[in-house]
């Protein structure tokens, strides 16, 4: 069987010029079901991987082959169901009218049957307005099976009829890893159909539309009778238990099919209990109730519920006797929960102890290192025919096939290192390179590969031996077929998504190094059960555009699927989106945007390095940051921003920094560690563009207009209205307020207060009212004939890129770039400001296609934009420097470890990043990369945001941290803002989460539950250290471990998405007969009692009695402090 199926997988894979056939595949993806389809589900995300239909001309059409079915499988089934992948989103929230909703419809043809559907349906995924998220997810939809009997084909089509308002789209999904069969698209309303593009911006691929023959009842009963643990053989219930008196059922959000009704029945005795329905943001779900004869029925109806729990409260004289769920399975079950924390048994076997060697024998190359032993075929042709890890003891290349080593794409067709006729191997000691001349396209690869004393080197280089100029797309080093376990299911990866993506499912990723989305270039496989595993890490020290990409598996569920890339304008054709083919196993690849070569030019692409490693990623994790802070050394640690958790901004908008004749001064408070000044500088009296202030509406537009209405601001001293986000020259200091020595000494109040002082710039923008955007702007500014201003305002110079009413500046030069540094030296020189924000520096970035001045890094059409900000940081960082060395340097986003590497902190968005495939945002980057402190900015507001901050113990922008939370971070940024902090310890509950921060001989322990439900048990094990002692630090609750078998363990009872602290302190307090003791010389030691904020109610004497307070005041801990830092704490005695 294994044969079998490693000889289909080269028949698809082997020939590299022949694409993938989107074959018909019956599957079971549960008992009594059938599905029918002919893609992986490698959903593409918004761009390349859906139509975006908004109007009735605009359709896609799928045709299923009811053939490829059994024979007798439409007769056989129960119910049939449409199965596609989807979306809707409203977007006139964008536009310059009113805000109607979802309020179109849409339509669904089966061959010439309609089902017809309001945009507002429950049922379907829908961003409804500004602040939804636009999410796409699987729908099932229920088709008459008359529908189908007696027919060879299905068509499908999604269409939307003729409607007065076209703001409402559909998306259906593509899947771009496949070629195109039996997918269509129309623009004229079906007079012609094209299958080489699936939307205007040319995706390809398949729409991701299957059938669903449904043969056995999916509806399914779950009980419990309060007395006894639960009776769910479907596994709905998550938890069951009671909270002060109340009866709490919470259902697994994957256990039942939302589209189908979800019922409770509550059966008591005596007088009727209190049902209810809640949901995840605490209120009332609307559900239908009944009431009678001792039972109570409370129906929910079909709808994407976030449900938290059935609750029952009962009457004082009230006995519940049962509640019963009745529900419907899903027909395709939900993969198992990602537990991003996996179990890790010891390595199979160790690296041995050799120097690296290369023998040449018999056709054959096999590269040793100890660790790793690559043996590689040369004649006749070059490949990878076996990988061994030693940690793993397993060669892990189980489809060799699938690997390419290289992938080159010229036009369509697509070559590898098996494609090449191969010139010549010349043999090393240590390696061999190999010379292969590529089909007849006048491309030669020249490859050679290297053991070194810890990894297998890969480098290539591309030359066009013709004599025209070539194009071609490169993904190197190209590794696939990998299953680093006889289970490979249970492989997992660590994935560069941010803060990084830690998962055992099936999944096709790729995100860009250059455009936010990736903040390091290493991809790591890792296997729990054979306790190591290989990584692939970019040996790139120039911080080059790239895309790392991760396959897992020949299918995927399109949820699982994540295509960050190509966002700054990089127009489609320059990227290549499907370099990893549907392979078993994992592949792993980093693809580079499209190279165009003259006659004799060349491409070399960074060295790629394979490592292996014991245990899961993070000892790979742990040497590329090494490598990285070798390469690029940071910012000195700790910096002044180390020890910060809040940064305040104020000065937007309609709250200018000056009222009343002064500077404000109600930033200036204790919960803001920083205050990050705006619109300091001089204010224009025209607005964008130059345009009068009275005028504003009639030149810019009405979208313009209404977007930055909170900036046409009176100026509180002239009257006058202004323009504040005049950015550009950064200077003048707004005379009106008393200029220059009126902000110095704003600026010294706030560093008296404890404050750090720092400005807001934005050296991208160059509003055309400043002397730099007048003067410099058309010469310097970005141009892009791809950008289309959102807000149509009709002022924007033709071919310029005007994001927010002003110039765009392209970093990617010299002039400028020298100009932004000198300036902000300059800004900090004369202001005393204790640091500045770049604001915007680190996003996706802009393809400069201007004329009109010299890139530094970017080739034409490509995007260079992190590399020249990385540079411009270690400029503006270099001139500040000059002024003051501990001055702080930071960005609106962090960009990429190179770009970081210049900079002591930097606003994330990290919390945004959830997905099935990242259910919890471990922020790996704060941990491994800690000079550059994050700042989460909590927008828009999440639900599970201050949990996931204070668990990553990263800092607050805008949005505070509570009360109790801040005063808790800041007393102990000993701990905190240490370099000893470890992430995903251990735990004795799987997907409950513990990060660990050991710092001032104390150890504190973030734990967070994403279970999804109620946790109430042994959560972590403690050793025992003499003299020390546990405390839940916010709860103000002392815990007291529990002996067991091995260690002693902590039970916690915890409520789902929610973190506590542990912390393990030095036993220095005590309360004795109601009086404070603090043994031993602590003179310069502060006790005082605080309340559950952290306020300070009153100081205290050890020995004397504890004193009253009356019932406003409620004291919480007694505390032992120093320099305001945290030595013990215990709980104020009841």
């Amino acid at each position: 069987m294994r044969c079998l199926r490693r000889l289909s997988v080269f028949l698809v894979i082997m020939t590299a010029c022949l694409p993938v056939l989107a074959e018909w595949h019956v599957v079971r993806p549960a008992d009594g079901v059938l599905e029918l389809r002919n893609e992986s589900g490698a959903w593409g995300g918004f761009s390349m991987g859906v139509s975006h239909i908004n109007h009735a001309k605009y359709q896609a059409r799928k045709i299923i082959e009811l053939g490829a079915l059994p024979a007798g499988a439409v007769e056989r089934a129960r119910v049939a169901r449409l199965r596609f992948y989807f979306a809707i989103q409203d977007y006139s929230w964008a536009g310059s009218g009113e805000h109607n909703g979802l309020n179109e419809r849409f339509e669904i043809l089966v061959n010439d049957h309609v089902l017809a559907f309001e945009t507002r349906d429950p049922r379907f995924p829908a961003k409804g307005n500004a602040k939804d998220n636009l999410v796409a997810d699987w729908v099932d939809v229920d088709i008459p099976l008359e529908w189908l009997r007696g027919l060879s084909r299905a068509t499908i089509t999604f269409r939307k009829p003729e409607a007065d308002t076209s703001d409402d789209y559909i998306y259906p999904g593509i899947d771009n890893s496949v070629p195109n069969t039996n997918s269509s698209v129309t623009f004229d309303g079906g007079v012609t159909w094209e299958t080489k593009r699936l939307n205007t911006i040319d995706a390809q691929g398949e729409y991701m539309v299957r059938l669903l023959l449904i043969e056995k009842p999916l509806d399914a009963r779950a009980t419990w009778t309060v007395t006894a643990p639960p009776n769910d053989p479907a596994g709905l219930i998550a938890y069951a238990g009671s909270k002060n008196r109340e009866l709490r059922v919470e259902p697994a959000p994957t256990a039942y099919d939302t589209a189908r009704p979800l019922e409770a029945r509550v059966s008591y005795r005596g007088m009727p209990p209190v049902a209810r329905w809640v949901g995840l943001d605490g209120k009332l779900l609307t559900a239908l109730a009944d009431a009678q004869d001792g039972i109570i029925t409370l129906s929910l109806p079909v709808g994407k519920w976030g449900i938290d729990a059935l609750t029952v409260t009962p009457q004082t004289d009230t006995v519940v006797s049962e509640i019963q769920l009745r529900f419907h399975r899903p027909a395709v079950p939900r993969g198992k929960p990602i537990d991003i924390c996996p179990a890790m048994a010891p390595p199979r076997g160790q690296r041995r102890q050799m120097n690296p060697v290369c023998r040449v024998a018999g056709g054959t190359a096999t590269l040793d290192n100890g660790s790793l032993r690559a043996v590689f075929l040369v004649r006749p042709h070059l490949e990878l025919q076996s990988l061994h890890v030693a940690e793993l003891a397993r060669n892990v290349l189980v489809t060799p096939e699938a690997t390419h080593l290289f992938r080159l794409k010229l036009a369509d067709a697509v070559y590898g290192c098996r494609d090449g006729r191969l010139v010549g191997i010349t043999p090393s000691p240590t390696g061999f390179t190999a010379v292969l001349d590529i089909a007849d396209t006048g491309v030669r690869c020249a490859l050679n590969i290297s053991a070194e004393l810890k990894e297998l080197r890969f480098s290539l280089e591309v030359s066009n031996r013709g004599t025209e100029e070539t194009r071609f797309h490169l993904a190197f080093p190209h590794l696939a077929g990998l299953e680093l376990s006889a289970r490979p299911d249970g492989d997992y990866y660590l994935f560069p998504w941010g803060g990084g993506i830690i998962a055992d499912a099936n999944a096709t990723l790729r995100t860009a190094y250059g455009e936010n989305t990736c903040w390091w270039q290493m991809i790591d496989a890792f296997s729990p059960t054979g306790g190591g595993g290989l990584y692939l890490r970019a040996d790139d020290t120039t911080g080059l555009y790239k895309s790392p990409c991760l396959r897992k598996g020949e299918n995927v569920s399109g949820d699982y699927g994540l295509d960050e890339t190509g966002r700054g304008y990089l127009r489609p054709e320059m990227m290549w989106r499907t370099a990893l083919a549907p392979a078993p196993g994992i592949g792993i690849t980093f693809d580079y945007t499209r190279r165009d070569r003259a006659p004799g030019a060349t491409f070399r692409p960074p060295d790629g390095c394979i490592g292996s490693h014991a245990g899961d990623w993070r000892a790979a994790m742990r040497r590329y940051a090494d490598w990285a802070n070798e390469v690029w050394p940071p910012r000195p640690f700790p910096s002044r921003l180390s020890t910060r958790w809040h940064i305040d901004p104020p000065g937007w908008g309609q709250s200018p920094l000056f009222k009343d004749g002064a500077y404000r001064t109600d930033y200036i408070k204790p919960e803001s560690d920083v205050a990050e000044l705006m619109s300091w500088w001089t204010w224009s009296e025209k607005g964008p563009w130059g345009t009068p202030m009275d005028e504003l509406e009639e030149e810019l537009g009405s979208k313009l207009y209404k977007r930055y209405r909170a900036y046409w601001v009176e100026e509180p001293v002239t009257k006058k209205l202004m323009y504040p986000l005049n950015r550009g020259d950064y200077d003048g200091y707004m005379p009106q307020w008393g200029g220059l020595p009126a902000l110095r000494k704003h600026i010294s109040a706030i560093k008296d207060a404890g404050l750090l002082a720092m400005f807001y710039t934005d050296p991208i923008l160059a509003c055309i009212n400043t002397k730099l955007g007048s003067e410099y702007g058309p010469t310097f500014g970005i141009m892009n004939p791809d950008w289309k201003d959102p807000y149509e305002c009709p002022k924007t110079p033709e071919g310029y890129v005007g994001s927010y009413g002003g110039y765009c500046m392209c970093l990617d030069t010299e002039w400028y770039s020298n100009w932004v540094a000198e300036n902000m030296e300059r800004v900090c020189r004369e202001t005393g400001i204790d640091g500045v924000r770049l604001d915007e520096y680190g996003h996706r970035g802009y393809v400069c296609r201007s004329r009109k001045h010299r890139h530094l890094f970017a080739e034409w059409g490509h995007n260079g934009w992190l590399q020249a900000l990385g540079r411009n940081c270690r400029q503006v960082h270099a001139a500040m420097d000059e002024v003051r060395p501990d001055l702080v340097l930071t960005t609106e986003f962090p960009g990429h470890d190179y770009m970081a590497a210049a900079l002591e902190g930097a606003i994330v968005y990290d919390i945004r990043r959830v997905r099935p495939v990242r259910p919890t945002p471990i922020n790996l980057f704060r941990f491994f990369f800690p000079a550059c402190k994050p700042f989460e900015i909590d927008r828009p507001v999440r639900r599970e945001a201050h949990a996931w901050m204070l668990w990553n113990a990263v800092g607050a922008f805008a949005r505070p941290y509570p009360p109790e939370e801040h005063a808790m971070l800041k007393e102990n940024n000993d701990v905190f803002a240490s370099l000893a902090a470890e992430p995903l310890v251990p735990t004795l509950i799987p997907r409950v989460y513990a990060n660990r921060f050991t710092g001032g001989g104390k150890v504190f322990t973030t734990v967070h539950n994403a279970t999804g439900h109620t946790v109430d048990g042994p959560i972590l094990a403690v050793s025992a250290v003499a003299d020390t002692h546990l405390m839940d630090l916010l709860r103000g609750i002392e815990l007291t471990p529990e002996s067991g078998p091995g260690k002693a363990t902590v039970s916690l009872a915890l409520d789902r998405d929610t973190t506590r602290v542990i912390a393990q302190l030095p036993r220095l307090l005590a309360v004795v007969n109601g009086r404070p003791e603090l043994p031993g010389n602590h003179g310069d030691t502060e006790l005082l009692v605080a309340d559950r904020k952290g306020n300070v109610l009153a100081q205290l004497t050890p020995g004397a009695i504890l004193p009253a307070f009356p019932e406003d005041a409620t004291p919480h801990l007694i505390k032992a402090r120093r320099d305001g830092l945290l030595l013990d704490a215990v709980p104020w005695p009841k």
